[in-house]
């Protein structure tokens, strides 16, 4: 398992005014493509289309950005010290 956080989502909401959250956490599977399968996951979650999401990999120890991948292991850069 992995941790991702979907961010800068662009919904498709045909001109309602509605607060959606631009970022969202979601534990997934280390087979994962966020690239085929996060705007659907966001979607389901939210009740909303999504146009467009981005995403960032999170540390597997602390929840911080990841910025170092070993393997299917995302760690933060104080983590992978340790």
């Amino acid at each position: 398992m992995k941790t991702i956080r979907a961010i800068d989502i662009d919904y498709e909401t045909d001109g309602a005014k509605i607060t959606l959250p631009k970022e969202l956490d979601f534990e997934v599977e280390d087979d994962f493509d966020p690239e085929e399968e996060l705007a659907d996951l966001v979607s389901d979650k939210t009740g909303w289309l999504v146009k467009s999401v981005d995403y960032l990999n999170l540390c597997g120890n602390c929840g911080k950005v990841a910025t170092i991948e070993l393997g299917s292991i995302h760690r933060c850069e104080r983590c992978a010290e340790l």
